[in-house]
């Protein structure tokens, strides 16, 4: 499974070959779903099922599962955040919009920005003194076997469709030690949001339901 694993990570790395990364990618989603394969998930705040399955040095692979018609947590910020990470992703199934966004320092500010810290699988949101405002400066449109780039510092949101199951691997390289940041409501005060571990089978069970929508495109093709 590590050789796997790896060989899917360069594979994000190089960008081509992306038909393989595709076929290594759903033979992956497989031996999830028939639990020959298992790891640790959590329950992301931002909606999606969030399982990292290789630590690599400064690198990590994780796979992120969004489910059709799971209701999504309510956010005590906003979804707009940053990463100390350079995120190179995959969409193996679906389609979703990554938003590009751009802050500035604003006389008439409509939020403040928070820094993450992390400990465990709780997030600690500390309000900082910095006030902005925002745009969005880009939005770009990502299907199934399409690959984007994140650079690490960029402010951006992703938005998925609650209609539709949406599958992507990250390929994330550690780029500085500092925290990540989000955007939130000018007067929120600092506190802390839990990541909630999946029960046994959760993670099989949205690889399982991931498969099924691969197998019904396949088919209707």
């Amino acid at each position: 499974m590590h050789e796997q694993l790896s060989g899917i990570s360069a594979l994000l790395r190089i960008g081509r070959r992306l038909d393989d990364l595709q076929s290594e990618a759903v033979a992956l989603v497989r031996e999830i779903a028939h639990s020959r394969a298992s790891f640790a998930a959590v329950r992301h705040p931002l909606g999606f099922i969030y399982s990292p399955l290789l630590r690599e040095g400064p690198t990590a692979l994780r796979l992120h599962i969004w489910l059709a018609g799971v209701s999504r947590p309510r956010l005590t910020t906003s979804p707009i955040h940053d990463h100390t990470w350079q995120l190179i992703s995959y969409v193996i199934l679906g389609g979703l919009e990554n938003h590009i966004v751009e802050i500035s320092d604003s006389a008439e500010p409509t939020h403040r920005i928070f820094e993450i810290r992390g400990a465990g699988g709780a997030d600690r949101l500390w309000p900082t003194d910095r006030l902005v405002g925002f745009r969005v400066a880009s939005v770009q449109k990502v299907q199934a076997g399409e690959r984007y780039t994140i650079e690490a510092g960029r402010f951006h949101f992703t938005e998925v469709s609650p209609d539709h199951t949406v599958a992507t691997l990250v390929l994330a390289e550690r780029k500085a030690p500092v925290p990540e940041r989000s955007l939130g409501p000018l007067h929120l005060p600092e506190h802390e949001m839990t990541r909630e571990a999946c029960p046994p089978g959760e993670l099989c069970g949205a690889a399982a339901r991931v498969l099924d929508s691969l197998v019904d495109q396949s088919v209707a093709r």
